[in-house]
């Protein structure tokens, strides 16, 4: 308070703003000694408060793990230095460009081999009909079993436009030329020169049904395998309804 002439008149300085009275935009809802006894990194954060709001959930952190969803499951297949076909699954791998694909590759692996041998390669999307066959590609290697293509179940037709065998069972398949391996960083790109695939998973227009292809990604974090699933939306149609 202040005196002027005798009275008592109010300190602006004591005055509650309107502003001061209002709770924060977004509060940080008080710690349960649940809670304080995490770690730091598996504390909830403030942005989601067990107040309610658009974000009523708290996140749980996993750190840095190799985890997307869909991992596409692609097997690679190619000739070996005496024509021997082979294949092996991978799933880190995916388009990069227009006509690109980039994989991350071991050099152990008998596939890359081939591939800095033969400049070639082809890539079929693994489904549901042959998971046991894509799966154990994966976990069989070349190096040591030379005629696991055989002991898969696969039959291969040689590409037309690459040098590089096609599986005949899966019925998509990018047939692609080396553009280059990277050793230390494992990065392996490749032109993807052509796309065929089976009639029957073609539609009526001629054009690839996934419903049909059913394709397979891999689960990370259960190391399972998951099926495509149905048609939910229209891309780039369905984001206007919001302009």
């Amino acid at each position: 308070m202040l005196f002027e002439m005798g009275k008592i008149v109010p300190d602006p300085a004591d005055a509650i703003t309107r502003t001061e009275k209002e709770e924060p935009a977004n509060p940080e809802a008080p710690k349960t000694e649940q809670e304080l006894s995490l770690p730091i990194s598996l504390r909830p954060s403030p942005l989601f408060s067990r107040r309610g709001g658009d974000f009523p959930h708290m996140r749980k952190n996993f750190g840095a793990k190799p985890w997307l969803y869909p991992q596409p499951v692609l097997i690679i297949a190619t000739y070996g230095e005496d024509g021997t076909p082979d294949a092996m699954n991978a799933v880190w791998g995916g388009i990069a460009d227009m006509n690109r694909i980039a994989m991350y590759l071991s050099g152990s692996h008998k596939t890359v081999k081939n591939i800095l041998s033969h400049k070639a390669f082809t890539v079929s999307m693994a489904d549901a009909a042959h998971v046991n066959a894509c799966d154990y590609v994966g976990i069989v290697s070349g190096n040591t079993t030379p005629d696991k293509m055989a002991r898969a179940g696969f039959h291969v037709t040689k590409s037309e436009v690459v040098d590089a065998p096609i599986i005949d069972e899966l019925p998509m398949t990018l047939e692609c030329k080396l553009i280059s391996f990277d050793e230390e960083s494992e990065l392996l790109l490749g032109e993807s020169v052509n796309v065929s695939a089976d009639e029957r998973i073609l539609d009526s227009e001629g054009k690839i049904d996934p419903q049909k292809l059913q394709p397979i990604s891999f689960d990370p974090v259960h190391n399972d395998y998951l099926v495509l699933g149905k048609k939910i939306g229209n891309a780039f149609e369905d984001g206007k309804k919001l302009k």
